[in-house]
């Protein structure tokens, strides 16, 4: 799960906002800012309460309330949760030495570290808020208790919406991919597997009883393709070795079209074996690079080159780009964008590609993390 894999982010960002009492209350002079007085502890445990809330919000109310349009019940526990989060520190706290204790006499002095902090849940009975009301519009509209009350509203809400925002974003991404699943999924279902392979087979023995050896050997390979299409590449992963096979048994049937001044340079270095990654990705780059590299009117040049380095895989594709019109069936684009997508979806920021033209050629350089 995505959630899990970026563990570290959370962990910072949590400590982060709880350190947000220590870092923004205001301090005297004189008095160390990690002084910790008993406002600010009162604060970290209400940061403590309201963070605790975020991953309550995240794993059981989104998922269970308003991802299933139950909005009345999941606002419902939302303003329970606020309630509890104002009301429990208080309570904890109201007994602690130092706590709300009584209100300094308006005519005395304040104390150095008795200055206002926001959200501490300050009322007219805790330090540092000067002379108690003494108007009847300050005991009507009691601003301190206003002013907290509104800085942990703030603070609450910011919390929730970062929840929903990205419950919701990882809702998204399990769409796309469950999206990205169905359309392989339809495109395989398109094809008879038994139909397709018998037929290759039967083609297979004609060719060998008439003794077209590099007949039987394309057709193979061919077989071999399909079958890695319709049933070895369902799975979520697969190994790196077979999508190198994959690709290798592709450019050995390009060569049997390609004319005979074309420059194809294949190279591969690095320990391939053991790694798994999302298949059918590479072979969108390598079949552009055929779709817009093979001329027979200008003398083309595609590179490809394979490598491994520890858990990074790169691909390199490069192509000199030939003029000429394109079959109908190879105008779409669709193949490419897909790739895309699903490079996006199953590895993040776990990769980087960078491709464009230049100098006449078009370059494509893509790295993987596969240990993710």
């Amino acid at each position: 799960m995505k959630f899990i894999r970026s563990w570290w982010l959370h962990f910072f960002g949590g400590v982060a906002f709880l350190l947000v009492p220590v870092i923004l209350s205001p301090q005297p002079p004189e008095v160390s800012r990690f002084a910790l007085d008993p406002a600010t502890i009162q604060e970290l445990f209400s940061n403590a309460l309201m963070l605790g809330f975020f991953y309550l919000n995240y794993f059981l109310l989104i998922p269970k309330f308003f991802q299933k349009g139950h909005y009345l019940i999941y606002f419902l526990w939302v303003g329970i949760s606020f309630l509890l989060i104002i009301e429990i520190p208080e309570v904890v706290f109201s007994h602690e030495p130092g706590g709300n204790v009584p209100t300094l006499n308006h005519n005395s002095p304040p104390k150095p570290n008795s200055e206002f902090r926001p959200g501490h849940g300050a009322g007219p009975d805790r330090p540092g808020f000067g002379p108690q009301p003494n108007s009847f519009l300050d005991k009507l509209f009691p601003w301190e208790e206003l002013a907290s009350y509104a800085y942990q509203l703030l603070l609450f809400s910011v919390v929730v919406m970062f929840s929903i925002l990205l419950r919701l974003r990882e809702a998204l991404f399990q769409t796309e991919q469950a999206k990205s699943k169905a359309e392989i999924g339809s495109l395989k279902n398109q094809i008879n597997p038994h139909f397709l392979f018998n037929t290759l087979n039967s083609i297979y023995a004609l060719s060998i009883r008439e003794k077209a050896d590099k007949t039987g050997e394309s057709i193979m390979k061919l077989s071999k393709m399909m079958r890695y299409i319709v049933s070895d590449s369902m799975e979520d992963r697969v190994s790196l070795e077979s999508e190198i096979q994959y690709i290798e048994n592709y450019l050995e049937l390009q060569k049997l079209r390609l004319p005979l001044d074309f420059s194809l340079d294949y190279q591969k270095s690095g320990s391939f074996s053991g790694k798994k990654m999302a298949p059918l990705i590479l072979i969108s780059f390598v079949e552009n690079a055929f779709k817009h590299g093979v001329s027979p009117e200008e003398t083309g040049e595609v590179k490809i080159i394979l490598e491994t380095q520890g858990d990074e895989f790169i691909l390199m594709v490069e192509n000199k780009i030939v003029t000429h019109e394109l079959a109908q069936h190879e105008k779409s684009g669709f193949g490419l964008g897909n790739t895309l997508s699903r490079l996006e979806l199953n590895y993040g920021d776990k990769q980087e590609l960078e491709l464009g033209e230049r100098n006449s050629y078009f370059r494509v350089h893509l790295r993987i993390n596969l240990e993710c």
